[in-house]
């Protein structure tokens, strides 16, 4: 949605994922449209990196975006992620993460039904999280989206001279 705000786009977006289908997806849409120059796509495992088996080199970011990830992370693998992106974020730049929200309505039917087992959190144990991580010093907002399925974590890395 970035790209069709504003024209020409004034971002540049690098997209991770493990899945080669997905990224060859979205190069082929980012091509479609006309703003494959403002994308970079790595094809790596964060879950690998998450563990310590993984090293994917990126420069520095002003932004990570991530709407699920954190949903399949334990609590030490997610906190490992955070320290990641902090060493990797920007002055004044900001993460962005989604995780399930424990009193999500759907939860019952995805995990029973749909057997879809993710981790689901509660804005308490968000916050704990991100008080173990390199991110500590830095206020949070957390909010839920309009239907409560989903909580989003928002952190700047405020600049400190």
């Amino acid at each position: 949605d970035l790209y069709f705000l504003s024209s020409p786009p004034n971002v540049h977006v690098t997209c991770i994922d493990f899945n080669h289908q997905d990224l060859s997806n979205a190069a082929n849409m980012a091509h479609k449209w006309g703003f494959q120059d403002n994308l970079t796509f790595i094809q790596d495992n964060l879950f690998l990196l998450a563990e310590g088996y993984s090293h994917i080199d990126i420069p520095p970011q002003q932004m990570f975006y991530s709407v699920s990830v954190a949903n399949y992370l334990r609590d030490r693998e997610l906190i490992r992620l955070l320290d990641w992106i902090y060493d990797r974020l920007l002055p004044n730049g900001t993460v962005i993460l989604g995780n399930f929200y424990a009193a999500n309505p759907d939860r019952v039917l995805l995990e029973h039904i749909l057997e879809w087992h993710s981790i689901y959190r509660t804005t308490e144990e968000l916050e704990k999280l991100f008080s173990h991580s390199k991110f500590r010093s830095f206020p949070i907002e957390i909010q839920s989206d309009e239907y409560g399925v989903e909580l989003f974590v928002v952190c700047t890395k405020i600049w400190q001279d």
